[in-house]
């Protein structure tokens, strides 16, 4: 099998993590494949630890030699900084790149968010999240990124999917 690289951007409230998390042990479970995962707020060329947040050390990260890595990209464009560099080292070291962004309906997203607000605190608030949310539908923060490093996105609408359903979505395309 190839190495691939899922990108998996989106808005609050999408289920990024919960997907990229789903996908980690899928992969595991039934394919044996073992993923590298990365939450982050930006690709840079250093580690140090924000807000609660990491930020990783790409090449750190490639020099383990990963089959897989799984990105999630957080909302705004401290996510696509420097994107030509990563991209292109992700290239450089063989990897088949796959990014998709996730949405869902503005009603979802406002249910999500304020649930997990409320059980963790942790997040954004609903009133934050919204604007992200049209910020993004806006595609204002996401039409360059892929279209500058020659990377196509596939778009998934998360709101009457559930979960396995989104990743054997995710899965159908890469492992094809």
């Amino acid at each position: 099998m190839d190495k691939i690289a899922i990108i998996i951007r989106g808005p609050p409230g999408t289920g990024k993590t919960t997907v990229i998390k789903e996908l980690e042990r899928v992969l595991f479970d039934k394919y044996h494949i073992k993923c590298e995962l990365e939450i982050l707020d930006r690709f840079d060329f250093k580690e140090e630890q924000r807000n609660n947040r990491k930020y990783i050390n790409l090449k750190n990260i490639l020099s383990r030699d990963p089959q897989c890595i799984l990105i999630e990209l957080a909302w705004g464009d401290g996510a696509t900084s420097k994107p030509n560099e990563w991209v292109e080292l992700l290239r450089q070291k063989g990897f088949k790149i796959f990014l998709f962004r996730l949405t869902a309906t503005k009603k979802d997203i406002e249910e999500r968010v304020r649930k997990r607000y409320e059980e963790t605190r942790e997040g954004p608030t609903v009133a934050s999240a919204l604007e992200i949310y049209d910020w993004y539908e806006s595609k204002k923060c996401f039409i360059d990124f892929p279209k500058n490093c020659g990377l196509d996105k596939i778009v998934l609408n998360t709101s009457d999917l559930k979960l396995n359903d989104v990743v054997k979505h995710i899965l159908d395309i890469i492992l094809s």
